[in-house]
């Protein structure tokens, strides 16, 4: 099964193109590149690597956040155009999930971080299943200060704490819990976990599937206030 996958959750783009659960092709552009202005090129250089033309694909896979509100916004409008010009599935995966996933071996749960900005961090439990990610608890909002009760109360010798390197440094050097750092969040990994989903039919439907941003953003807050 051919995937096309996009993340665009964080600072760094991420295109790839998965098949039968192994990554074909994955391009990461570094931070400062615009989602808006880069998406659709990187779409067709990795399209283009992998020798394939968009009408070969047999699903898209998007990450939905928690992450950049505008990033979020990008990857999802560009992917659900396709979905809709190409007639084909589409599955949404997890900000948090993918982080997980690309952080621990099978078996071991994680507790992803990612970083929300005023202090504040995206977080969830996940163990690791073969391809696949099992939400233990549902990805909420911690400020800095309710991390370490967090992770203390579910300390087990088989979690991990991942996130950026930033973050793991911080958070182990409060804590006895082992950390392992992502630099760069993978699209390949996003394709892998939805194709997974996928082969099930568990599709998400075009026009419900919507971002996962936990809390609004600044302009509806805002706007609210």
């Amino acid at each position: 099964m051919l995937i096309l996958a996009v993340h665009t959750s964080s600072p760094f783009l991420g295109v790839a193109v998965t098949k039968g659960g192994e990554i074909v092709v994955e391009e990461i552009l570094a931070p400062g590149k615009e989602h808006l202005e880069n998406l659709t090129g990187a779409i067709t250089k990795v399209m283009s690597e992998a020798g394939l033309e968009l009408g070969d694909l047999d699903g898209l896979a998007v990450a939905i956040g928690p992450g950049s509100f505008s990033g979020i916004r990008v990857g999802l409008s560009v992917v659900k155009g396709l979905a809709m010009a190409l007639n084909v599935h589409i599955v949404g995966v997890s900000s948090l999930e993918i982080l997980a996933c690309q952080s621990v071996k099978k078996g071991r749960m994680a507790i992803p971080l990612i970083n929300a900005g005023r202090g504040e961090f995206y977080s969830g439990i996940c163990q690791k299943h073969e391809d696949s990610i099992e939400i233990i608890r549902p990805p909420q909002l911690l400020s800095k200060g309710d991390v370490a009760g967090f992770i203390s109360d579910v300390c087990s010798l088989e979690i991990t704490i991942c996130g950026t390197p930033d973050i793991i440094g911080a958070i182990t050097r409060e804590t006895a819990i082992s950390g392992k750092a992502v630099t760069t969040p993978s699209p390949g990994t996003c394709g892998i976990l939805a194709e997974k989903r996928m082969i099930l039919e568990a599709y998400d439907d075009i026009h419900g599937l919507t971002p996962l941003y936990i809390r609004r953003s600044d302009a509806e807050a805002n706007r609210r206030a």
